[in-house]
């Protein structure tokens, strides 16, 4: 070591580190869904398991905006507009700093249209 220089050790581990695995896994990337009346349940899994005793927690963003903060690892959405949606899960500590973030997944509402000329007329 050269005098006035020091080599950098952390003695924690990077806050990353915590945790190993946070993938959205349902719905997977590109899934359409049709026919239906854009209901849709996200999944997260992350490993290790949420740290909430330390006041970790799971964020959920669709399309970009913020929809829920949680200790959950499951999401309902009711009523989802047709078209093309973006989902991504964050864990933030209990200051609100991100500790990871998942890759955005994509999926895809069809619902039905009353104007469509197609469509089956209901019994």
């Amino acid at each position: 070591m050269v005098e006035g220089f020091f080599e950098y050790e952390p003695s924690v581990k990077s806050v990353d580190s915590i945790y190993t695995k946070l993938e959205v896994v349902d719905p997977k990337n590109d899934q359409v869904f049709t026919g239906g009346t854009g209901d849709i349940t996200v999944s997260i899994l992350i490993e290790p398991r949420l740290n909430t005793a330390l006041g970790d927690r799971l964020i959920l963003y669709m399309d970009g905006k913020k929809q829920a903060e949680t200790g959950s690892t499951s999401f309902a959405f009711t009523g989802l507009e047709r078209g093309t949606h973006t989902t991504k899960a964050s864990v933030v500590n209990r200051d609100g700093k991100s500790l990871k973030s998942s890759i955005p997944v994509s999926f895809t509402i069809n619902r039905p249209s009353i104007l469509n000329p197609n469509r089956t007329p209901p019994p």
